[in-house]
C-alpha cells in the first residue's frame, strides 16, 4: 500500500503536491486538539470512582465480628492485636473506612482502649463526628483523663458547635501537658470561634473585665498512654501520636 501511494506521488506533478501538503497541513490544524491532561485527569477520575465502588464492595463481604468461641485469652489478644494493626496499615494508607471496620472487628474479640481511640481517629477523618464521640467516651469511660480521647472528643465538640464543651476537654489536656501544641491550637480556634458566636455587647463586656483582670495581675508580677497489655505505638514519638 506504502509503495503503491509512493509511486503514485512520483506521477504527481510538483504543483499537485504542493496543493496536496498544503491541503494535509490545513486538516492537521482544523481538527480538534488533543489535551493530554484532560483526558489523563478523566482516566484518573474514573479509575478513583472505581476503586472507591471496588473497595465499597469487598468492605461490604467482610464481616465486622469474628467468632471468638473457643479461642482462650492468649488467643483472643492475639487476634484482636492483629486486627489493630490491620486497621492502622489502612489509616495510614488513608483507607479510612476499612480502618474502622479492622478496628471493629479487633473490638468484637477483646475492646481495648487503643482500639477504641483508632476508631474515634479514623472516624474524625470520615468526619462521622457523633461515631467518633461514642468511641471517645468509651475510652474516657475505660480509662478516665485520656489525652488522646479528651483531644478528640474536643474536636466532635468543636464541629458540633458545643464550643464550651470543647474548650473544657482542652483545659483539662493542658493541664496535664501544657505544652501540648495541638491542644494549644485547637483551644485557640475554639476560643476564636466562641468570641465570633458572641452578640457584639457581650464580647465588649467580656472585652472589658478581661482588661481589668491584666491590669490586677500586673501589680502582682515581680502520658504516658495506658490501655491493654497489647496496646503498641505508631512509632509517633509524641505524647499524642495518632495511633496505638
Amino acid at each position: 500500500m506504502i509503495k503503491y501511494t509512493f509511486m503514485k506521488l512520483k506521477h504527481f506533478q510538483p504543483w499537485k503536491i504542493i496543493c496536496l501538503q498544503f491541503v494535509v497541513q490545513i486538516a492537521i490544524f482544523t481538527l480538534p486538539r488533543f489535551d493530554v491532561e484532560k483526558e489523563c485527569s478523566k482516566i484518573d477520575e474514573d479509575y478513583k470512582e472505581k476503586t472507591v465502588v471496588n473497595n465499597k464492595a469487598h468492605l461490604s463481604k467482610i464481616e465486622t465480628r469474628l467468632d471468638t468461641a473457643g479461642l482462650t485469652e492468649k488467643e483472643k489478644d492475639f487476634l484482636a492485636t492483629r486486627e489493630k494493626e490491620k486497621g492502622n496499615e489502612a489509616f495510614n494508607s488513608g483507607d479510612y473506612e476499612e480502618a474502622v471496620m479492622y478496628y471493629t472487628r479487633s473490638i468484637s474479640v477483646l475492646p481495648s482502649v487503643a482500639a477504641y481511640n483508632n476508631r474515634a481517629q479514623a472516624e474524625l477523618k470520615l468526619q462521622s463526628w457523633n461515631s467518633a464521640f461514642r468511641d471517645c467516651e468509651k475510652v474516657l469511660e475505660l480509662e478516665p483523663g485520656n489525652i488522646k480521647a479528651l483531644l478528640r472528643r474536643a474536636t466532635t465538640y468543636k464541629h458540633q458547635n458545643k464550643l464550651q464543651e470543647a474548650i473544657e476537654d482542652l483545659n483539662k489536656v493542658l493541664d496535664v501537658e501544657p505544652h501540648n501544641e495541638l491542644a494549644k491550637k485547637t483551644l485557640s480556634e475554639v476560643e476564636r470561634d466562641l468570641k465570633n458566636s458572641e452578640p457584639a455587647s457581650k464580647t465588649q463586656v467580656k472585652g472589658k473585665r478581661m482588661v481589668i483582670q491584666e491590669v490586677e495581675n500586673s501589680e502582682d508580677e515581680g502520658g504516658k498512654d495506658h490501655g491493654r497489655k497489647h496496646e503498641d505505638g505508631s512509632g509517633d514519638k509524641s505524647k499524642t501520636s495518632f495511633l496505638f
